[in-house]
């Protein structure tokens, strides 16, 4: 690959290169994957991570694109390779997630517990001099201190495609920070624990969903315990077909359940998963592109 002067060096970790190979038939950006080692492998036998990033290729804005998911402990260490590399170079890349991990609780409930999320974000900006980190769908809600973290919504991706495969559709947030987030009607969620939650549908939202096709737009799937709670909860408020509608779907085992059990399961391509219906390679495109002509 020939060095490129202009445009936007885009550095794919392992588990995004289904997103960089997207990418990569966009001019704009000069998309880099990850070299191997000398037995072509990115992993050495012991299990730790091999990285090796080409450069010399690197010329003007720099960044890394990361799924935090389907391996998150050995994604994060990629990631802190690339950006430990990145500052020996002098470089102050930016970083796009695709799925943020360690996000799932976004609450502390006991002493000992913590919310990782964001001590991970400090670390990107305070140590690693990361300019701007920009993340698809975040779990969690993005505090003003952190004016360098910025959401990139993908609801109405979602929405459009839910539209066109039911027209008569009426869609629900799972909790009331989702219908914040989302500005969709949102049921009642009242969270015990680090894992035990239960749900209220209150009487406004059951006659409206009487006899309708309902779907149920929440940011993540993992076992589908909550959508599975859920689906019980609308059923018996009498809808007539349930559709489950995630941002990212992150666990195999939990696809499986939903699909068993709704009509239909719709989520994006932010985790390289099969079957995924929304593609957000363009997305990415757009949002890092407009945000270059606005600065």
């Amino acid at each position: 690959m020939k060095k490129v002067k202009s445009g936007i060096n885009l550095i794919v970790t392992d588990f995004a290169s289904h997103l960089g190979k997207k990418i990569a038939r966009n001019p704009q950006f000069n998309v880099l994957f990850l070299g191997k080692n000398r037995e072509e492998s990115r992993i050495f036998p012991d299990g730790e991570v091999y990285v090796k990033l080409p450069l010399e290729k690197l010329s003007g804005r720099v960044i890394v694109l990361h799924a935090g998911a389907p391996k998150p402990n050995e994604g994060l260490i990629e990631l802190e390779i690339i950006l430990a590399i990145l500052k020996q170079a002098e470089i102050s890349p930016e970083v796009v997630f695709s799925y943020f991990p360690y996000a799932m609780q976004d609450k502390v409930f006991q002493y000992g517990e913590t919310d990782f999320a964001f001590d991970c974000i400090e670390k990107l900006i305070n140590f690693y001099h990361v300019k701007k980190i920009h993340i698809i769908d975040p779990h969690f809600v993005i505090p003003k201190t952190l004016s360098s973290v910025r959401g990139i919504p993908v609801t109405n991706l979602l929405l459009e495609k839910a539209k066109k495969d039911f027209q008569d559709i009426i869609f629900l947030a799972p909790d009331q920070g989702s219908a914040i987030r989302t500005g969709l009607l949102g049921l009642k969620k009242k969270r015990l624990d680090s894992y035990r939650i239960e749900f209220e549908i209150d009487e406004k939202i059951k006659e409206k969903i009487k006899g309708k096709t309902v779907a149920i737009v929440d940011d993540i799937l993992e076992t589908g315990g909550t959508l599975l709670k859920i689906y019980d909860h609308l059923k018996a408020c009498g809808a007539k077909k349930i559709v489950a509608i995630v941002t990212h779907a992150v666990l195999k085992e939990g696809i499986e359940k939903v699909r068993a059990k709704f009509n239909k399961l719709i989520f994006t391509n932010s985790i390289d998963q099969a079957g995924a219906t929304v593609d957000i390679s363009s997305l990415i495109i757009a949002n890092i592109v407009n945000l270059r002509k606005k600065g």
